[in-house]
């Protein structure tokens, strides 16, 4: 189970065996969204931010996350949809404007 919190912490847990496999602060306000894939994870908050980050699973501890990079948009993030691999996307903000996200060049663009 994935859960985020209104102080911007993120949390992974074992439904089976209720034990917290990680928690940690990824944005410094509200988390307003989450994507995650395989090995990546994508949030994105009221700070105006879309982060990446790696997840890096062990097999006798718990997973690790990596931050990679982030993104600034142009207010709170209210959605995000990204494709299979995490790597193509499209974001909307408070300001109602849409944004295209792509990580593989770490660029956004405004699109309305």
């Amino acid at each position: 189970a994935v859960v985020s919190t209104q102080s911007g912490h993120y949390g992974r847990g074992d439904t089976v065996t209720p034990i917290c496999l990680l928690h940690w602060n990824a944005h410094h306000h509200e988390i307003t969204t989450i994507s995650h894939g395989d090995s990546q994870l994508v949030t994105g908050g009221v700070d105006k931010t879309l982060k990446l980050w790696k997840i890096e699973e062990k097999v006798e501890a718990n997973p690790s996350i990596i931050y990679e990079t982030e993104l600034e948009l142009d207010a709170a993030i209210v959605s995000l949809v990204m494709n299979e691999s995490l790597k193509l996307g499209i974001a909307n903000t408070t300001h109602g404007s849409l944004w295209y996200v792509n990580w593989a060049d770490v660029t956004s663009i405004r699109l309305v």
